[in-house]
């Protein structure tokens, strides 16, 4: 190949290339829309979207070739044969809320489905829909609801349909359309086209062969205007009363929408989607980047988003302040570059060179430089430009002539990042190999040394008082006059990548890093980041507005930022900023925003800003900045130890065993939730709110028994003053022995149980005492019973021995034999009074022989007659109630022989089933009871008999009458005779 060939060849493709530019430039400015395209890998059942609905939560429905979706803009649920039973195929074909609420789905073979409160209903062929391929369903203006199918048109009446076509006017007909228009007239199309009034019905005809006719849809524009969209193609009702086919839109007209902003939509097989704004059709294929040219359904939602289904996903178009303006081989770059000149025009830096001027964005080449590639510029004081060069070093502009400026020159590298021209009219150069000082008289040595390990200069900055701030990838330099120095402000930012620097007209330093927004200000510091309210760590470029506040440029979007929010945030006054969020990364078709090279952004002089990216040019329309409202926010799925619960009726009750309570939420927003922000609070739980822009789950883990409201809050980042709120209301159960009642219950136990410990204490204390006083008063009964009556005999017959000895010495000596005999009787009591206090148990004694050996004994000492008479069959009785009860015995006779003078004593014994009765009767002169219950001094008789009696748990009766004797009883039951109870319980 010559070389002359060769030339030829790089002619022709630079003339074709130049050419190509200079299309591009001509074509028209982006579209107001910003598309977001959903496929399957995205959540979508199918590709193929068939109709779309929203119902009056705000949930948008789509119907598919593989089931109901249901979308709140973040989230796909799903539902087709296999969860829900009425669908009995998951072919989805149209879709329409009525003015109830309720959805009616329209199914290809499963019928109609109408969903309403969350149920279910199919109607089919029993209900009077005699085919099951819905194509249109519609709601006239008095509530009448109107099915098509493929066999016939149906009204619904009642709960039932009947069909209306076949008969008439009216031929028998497939349905695939069915609309109002404003005088009350309903059209119907499809194998016919039909127009029903109150005047009648009326037939049309869009071609000459009737029998090739299929309308797909039918719309009334609010001119009034009719179209009808065929197989055949596109047609205009005219005022002549025929149809106009309309050329501009070819091949079959699927769909046909008219959006709030007055454009009418055009969708085709084949041939993509159309648009009319101005009069004329437009193709937008390209334009919104559809995914395919087969459209078969457009929606417009409350919040005028336009959703395009077509065989290729779902497209959704918003209208948004961000748009891009392309940039041919943008995506192929690695840098770009934002410079606005001081005409007001903006120069953008990428693969190419591309210069704006009024709106119209065209490529450019300086005279010379053809063919080098352009990384930034800057025009100086004098008018003359400088352009850095991706490894071609510096060109400045002298004259009409070029002066290009290489490392070998001064310059620190041959990749320049940022220029800046100071006071003193020098030119600061930051390259990938540090930072060079231009001056007329050439290059100027600046060693950026001093510890910094890069010199790479990404950021340069002359503040208020002419020192120079230079920023690398690894920390922040200073340089006052000559020299550089070490200060507070490089000490703070430390080793960070310092990616921007801006003073603003306040004097405040502001330092973009990887770590976020560095503010400097009176010698004080404060650190903005994402835990302040900042959108993004990573800052760009910062620009400063006509009003002073500040657009901090980020990888995936930017952000306006209050410059009052930031002053006193720093100052402690406010907790976080709340920034106005625009998103590059959904909004604007996944574009990243460039950085590491200044200036990485612009702000026009109406107002809008510009940043550079892979995608282009990023524009943000200041004046159509909007202020949007609430939005709903739902709670859609509890989740208890991994088992989904109802959250319609609340609280919701959770058992004592559950451990783990998942709540998921989201915002019902259609439009993009990039900038979406969250904060949650378990009342009950939580002190502070948690702020997430992420996570749309909240987990907790052993919640304690209580009550509990989980709230949530969202908006959209910059619209603090528009929150939507939600809440759940649940109460965790304790388990019994944590629940209120139990707690008071066991606490009244133990208090019980303290209270009884006391009382159980004090009676111990009280019986031991009792004992005491009993053991005291037995001890007493023993010596009374005993000891005193015997010395009492012994001293009665001394006395008597005493008064006989002169008169009758031998019954004298007879006497004191008797004392004698009493004496070692007396003291053989004693001891054995003592050994029964040694002893537990008594041997055990006929009770009767005892009776008879006592009376015998009393009978010889005072020569008194003693009867003993016994009754009844003797039973055996327990050794120690057997003593007492001789004790009491023994008593009443000593009483009745000292101290009633009695003639005769009669002891009986009576025993019978239930009992034992001893009496001692006297004739004696008797004495008064009245006075036998109070103290008798050292008489202790009677006293002691009734404490013995009450130690076995007898009865003790006394009855005496003067003059007439005396009578002592002792009665006790035989179950307590022979067991001894009584004692045992004392």
């Amino acid at each position: 190949m010559t070389r002359k060939s060769i030339a030829r060849r790089i002619l022709i493709a630079a003339s074709l290339l130049d050419c190509a530019m200079r299309l591009f430039a001509m074509t028209e400015a982006p579209p107001d829309y910003i598309a977001s395209l959903w496929l399957a890998q995205d959540g979508l059942p199918s590709e193929t979207i068939q109709a779309f609905a929203q119902t009056p939560d705000h949930y948008l429905w789509i119907g598919t070739l593989r089931g109901l979706v249901r979308f709140d803009g973040y989230r796909f649920v799903h539902f087709d044969s296999d969860n829900i039973s009425a669908l009995k195929t998951d072919s989805i074909f149209c879709l329409k809320v009525t003015r109830d609420g309720a959805l009616w789905i329209g199914t290809e073979g499963g019928g109609l489905i109408r969903y309403q409160n969350g149920a279910f209903r199919v109607f089919s062929a029993n209900d009077g829909l005699t085919n099951n391929v819905v194509r249109a369903v519609y709601e006239d203006n008095a509530g009448n609801i109107w099915v098509g199918t493929d066999s016939g048109l149906f009204r619904f009446f009642g709960e039932r349909f009947k069909r209306v076509d076949g008969s008439g006017m009216i031929p028998a007909m497939s349905v695939h359309a069915i609309t109002g228009d404003s005088r009350g007239g309903i059209w119907v199309g499809g194998t016919a086209l039909v127009y029903m009034d109150r005047e009648g019905v009326r037939n049309y005809r869009l071609v000459r062969d009737i029998s090739s006719l299929r309308v797909k849809s039918i719309l009334e524009t609010r001119d009034g205007s009719i179209w009808v969209g065929a197989v055949s193609g596109l047609y205009r009702l005219q005022t002549m009363g025929g149809f106009k086919h309309v050329d501009e839109v070819p091949g079959t007209v699927r769909v046909l929408r008219e959006t709030s902003d007055g454009a009418l939509w055009a969708g085709t097989i084949g041939n993509g989607l159309y648009v009319n704004r101005t009069g004329r059709f437009v193709r937008m294929n390209l334009m919104i980047g559809l995914s395919s040219n087969t459209v078969l359904n457009l929606y417009e939602d409350q919040e005028m988003n336009i959703w395009v289904g077509s065989q290729g996903g779902m497209l959704r178009l918003t209208k948004s302040s961000v748009s891009i303006y392309p940039l041919p081989g943008a995506s192929d770059s690695d840098f770009g570059n934002v410079y606005q000149d001081r005409d007001g025009t903006l120069w953008i830096c990428s693969n190419h060179l591309f210069h704006m001027k009024e709106g119209v964005l065209k490529p450019h080449t300086f005279p010379g430089l053809a063919g080098i590639k352009v990384r930034l510029l800057m025009r100086d004081e004098g008018g003359a430009l400088w352009v850095g060069t991706d490894g071609k070093g510096v060109f400045h502009q002298s004259g009409n002539m070029w002066v290009n400026y290489l490392a070998k020159d001064g310059l620190g590298s041959n990749f320049p990042r940022a220029m800046i021209q100071t006071r003193d009219g020098s030119v600061w150069i930051g390259t990938d190999g540090g930072v060079s000082h231009w001056t007329p008289r050439g290059f100027k040595a600046c060693d950026i040394g001093n510890g910094f390990q890069s010199v790479s200069v990404m950021a340069l900055l002359e503040d208020h008082a002419g020192d120079i701030w230079m920023g690398t990838f690894q920390g922040l330099k200073h340089l006052q006059g000559d020299r550089f120095v070490g200060d507070v402000v490089t000490e703070a930012v430390g080793h960070d990548t310092v990616l921007a620097l801006h003073e603003d007209r306040q004097g405040v330093l502001w330092i973009g890093t990887n770590r976020g927004l560095y503010r400097y200000k009176s010698g004080k510091f404060f650190l903005f980041t994402t835990n302040n309210g900042l959108v993004n760590n990573l800052i760009y470029s910062i620009l400063e507005n006509g009003d002073g506040d500040l657009w901090l440029g980020g990888p995936n979007g930017a952000s306006l930022q209050s410059w009052k929010q930031l002053e006193e945030a720093a100052n402690h006054r406010l907790r976080s900023v709340t920034p106005i969020y625009f998103a590059s990364s959904l909004d604007a078709g996944s574009a990243e925003i460039f950085g590491s090279m200044q200036p990485a952004g612009a702000i026009s002089r109406q107002g809008d800003v510009w940043f550079p990216s892979n995608k282009g040019l990023v524009h943000i329309a200041a004046n159509r900045m909007e202020r949007r409202g609430a939005f709903p926010l739902a709670i859609d799925r509890v989740v208890v130890d991994g088992r989904e619960v109802s959250s319609h009726s609340q609280p919701i009750v959770l058992s004592p065993r559950s451990s783990r309570v998942e709540i998921s939420y989201a915002p019902i927003l259609l439009r993009s939730q990039a900038a979406m922000l969250f904060r949650t609070k378990l009342e009950g739980f939580d002190q502070e709110w948690r702020e997430t822009s992420a996570r749309r789950t909240a987990e907790f883990d052993n919640l304690a028994p209580g009550h509990y409201v989980f709230r949530v809050e969202a908006w959209e980042a910059g619209q603090s003053e528009s929150k939507s709120v939600a809440s759940l209301e649940f109460v965790q159960k304790a388990y019994f022995y944590r629940r209120p009642w139990f707690l008071f219950f066991c606490g009244g136990l133990l208090a019980a149980l303290a209270w009884g410990a006391y009382r159980f204490r004090i009676q111990r204390i009280k019986m031991r005492f009792r004992l005491v006083l009993e053991e005291r008063s037995r001890l007493a009964r023993e010596m009374h019973d005993t000891v005193l009556q015997g010395c009492t005999n012994v001293s009665a017959l001394l006395e008597a021995a005493s008064s006989m000895e002169a008169a009758d010495p031998v019954s004298a000596d007879e006497m004191v034999d008797l004392a004698r005999t009493q004496v070692r009787t007396t003291i053989g009591e004693a001891r054995q009074a003592i050994w029964d206090l040694r002893r537990s148990e008594l041997p055990g004694e006929d009770i009767v022989r005892s009776l008879q050996r006592i009376a015998d004994q009393m009978n010889s000492n005072a020569e008194v007659p003693i009867l003993c008479e016994v009754t009844g069959k003797q039973f055996p009785i327990e050794p120690s109630a057997l003593q007492e009860l001789l004790m009491i015995t023994r008593e009443a006779l000593h009483n009745s022989v000292m101290h009633g003078q009695p003639r005769e004593i009669v002891l009986r014994a009576d025993f019978s089933d239930e009992s034992l009765v001893i009496q001692v009767c006297d004739d004696g002169h008797g004495f008064d009871c009245a006075g036998m219950g109070q103290d008798s001094g050292p008489h202790f008789g009677i006293q002691g008999m009734k404490e013995r009696a009450r130690r076995i748990g007898a009865i003790f009766s006394v009855s005496s009458r003067i003059g007439v004797g005396t009578q002592v009883g002792i009665e006790i039951s035989r179950k307590r005779a022979s067991s001894g109870a009584a004692l045992r319980d004392v």
